[in-house]
């Protein structure tokens, strides 16, 4: 090719990679087979290779094919002197590279579509170095803990001191058996310090993506992403498994896990009393005053059955007006006193029940009406 840019010769392999004949090229200037997007860079390049003298080589650019779609080449340039070192000519190599661009715009496609995915799910990305134990986030994974990315990077080296201390280990030891081909993806739930200073539940997964030539782990990748929610409905979930809603107290479920340790210790010498009790008339208040009266009537005998036990003793609330107390290593002699004790406090006639119902009452009138007020 001329310095003008005019071709002189080209090969029976470009003109077939390309679909013209050699008659249609040869003498033609390059800038009629040039992307018009792609044609500056690749005159910067002509002009690099005569101001230098030297071989250029890396220009990527698109060639009309006869069909009139567009073929990635790339091309090194090499300068031909005269006598006087002046570069006159251009001889080159073209390689068609259209199938590599092909399969990097699916890859970037590909990596536009996980990100997307990743936002759509609100998952943050993360790299573990596992000689330094250090980390990076992207601008996703630093906003979940509430942080900028810039903010985050100096802490995120530093990734076990933003983990609840309680967490550290099982996530060492996941990541562990990662690492030795236990677990096929290192996935935990852990807590994590956000920038405020609360702790975050994140669920974190990812697997080894960089190895050293003998095979040893070199870097771990993964997401992340906020399950506080779900975690916390878990612990509301497993709370009222086994205690009762209304009061608080532990349920007829947890009394039967309970009484069968209970068992156990017993035929170990162990000594136990359960104490079993129910509301007299009970039924007087709801049909009298209303459910919302004994729902309160019942929290109010809760919190007087738990003042009157001891520490170790456990009260329960078994459905309805029924309640038991667990008395743990207590003797014969103490058990009776003890059933008493809960009885005189726990006590109220039905007339005290109704007297304190209609006072509250009156104190809901005097107080502006459409209220409720508990005496």
């Amino acid at each position: 090719m001329t310095s003008d840019g005019v071709f002189t010769y080209v090969s029976p392999t470009w003109t077939r990679i390309l679909g013209h004949d050699i008659s249609e090229v040869e003498n033609h200037p390059f800038q009629a087979f040039v992307h018009p997007e792609d044609l500056p860079e690749c005159l910067e390049f002509l002009e690099r290779t005569i101001n230098t003298g030297n071989k250029q080589a890396g220009v990527e650019y698109r060639v009309l094919h006869i069909d009139g779609n567009w073929r990635w080449h790339t091309t090194n340039a090499s300068p031909i002197h005269n006598a006087n070192g002046e570069v006159v000519a251009f001889m080159g190599i073209a390689r068609d590279i259209t199938e590599r661009k092909r399969m990097e715009e699916a890859l970037r496609e590909s990596e536009e579509k996980r990100l997307l995915a990743l936002n759509g799910a609100e998952m943050g990305m993360w790299d573990l170095d596992i000689s330094t134990m250090s980390g990076t986030t992207d601008e996703k994974a630093a906003q979940i803990l509430g942080y900028q990315k810039d903010d985050i990077l100096p802490k995120i080296h530093d990734w076990d001191q933003m983990t609840h201390p309680d967490d550290v280990p099982r996530i060492k030891e996941c990541i562990q058996a990662h690492i030795e081909g236990r677990m096929p993806i290192f996935k935990t739930d852990h807590r994590m310090r956000t920038a405020s200073g609360e702790w975050k539940w994140v669920h974190g997964r990812g697997k080894i993506t960089k190895r050293h030539m003998d095979g040893s782990p070199i870097r771990i990748s993964g997401t992340i992403h906020d399950i506080t929610e779900r975690k916390l409905a878990e612990e509301k979930l497993a709370y009222f498994a086994i205690h009762d809603q209304l009061t608080g107290l532990l349920n007829r479920r947890s009394i039967e896990d309970m009484l069968n340790r209970t068992i156990a210790r017993a035929k170990r010498g162990a000594v136990s009393y359960i104490l079993y009790m129910d509301l007299d008339n009970f039924k007087e208040v709801n049909d009298s005053v209303g459910h919302s009266v004994g729902d309160e009537v019942l929290i109010t005998i809760a919190g007087l059955l738990k003042d009157a036990v001891r520490t170790e003793d456990i009260v329960f609330r078994l459905g309805g007006d029924e309640f038991a107390v667990l008395l743990d290593g207590i003797d014969g002699k103490e058990a009776f006193p003890a059933a008493e004790r809960l009885r005189s406090d726990g006590a109220l006639t039905m007339g005290e029940l109704l007297s304190q119902a209609d006072i509250a009452m009156y104190r809901a009138k005097a107080e502006g009406k459409n209220r409720v007020v508990i005496s």
